[in-house]
């Protein structure tokens, strides 16, 4: 049997970072679904894939395995616990994260002062 280890390029990656939202799109459509992951710890998000093919039998049996990982950090006002992710009928798999916390700069803040 021979073995190999390939590293999958993922076609397409598009992101989107408004005021509202972060979302990366990313087509994974060589993967099945249970192949894929997508892990947050702290505003470090990670996906990953990895599958396994084998081709033949006995002898001349082949098995190939193919995987990727991308690594994003989440912006400023994106909550981790707030992140979500949906695989369509095309193979897009979708991440995104409301930015609620979103600041547009410094706020006027009017400070009394004493005599």
């Amino acid at each position: 049997m021979i073995s190999g280890e390939d590293t999958a390029q993922v076609d397409t990656v598009k992101i989107t970072e408004t005021g509202q939202k972060w979302e990366i799109q990313l087509d994974v459509s060589k993967f099945n679904p249970e192949d894929l992951k997508v892990k947050v710890a702290g505003d470090m998000v990670t996906i990953t894939g990895a599958q396994s093919d084998q081709f033949g039998e006995g002898n001349t049996s082949s098995l190939t395995n193919t995987s990727f990982t991308k690594r994003y950090t989440l912006p400023t006002g994106c909550d981790p616990d707030q992140l979500n992710s949906n695989l369509n009928a095309q193979g897009t798999l979708i991440v995104s994260c409301p930015r609620k916390y979103y600041l547009y700069g410094p706020s006027e803040k009017a400070i009394q002062f004493r005599h």
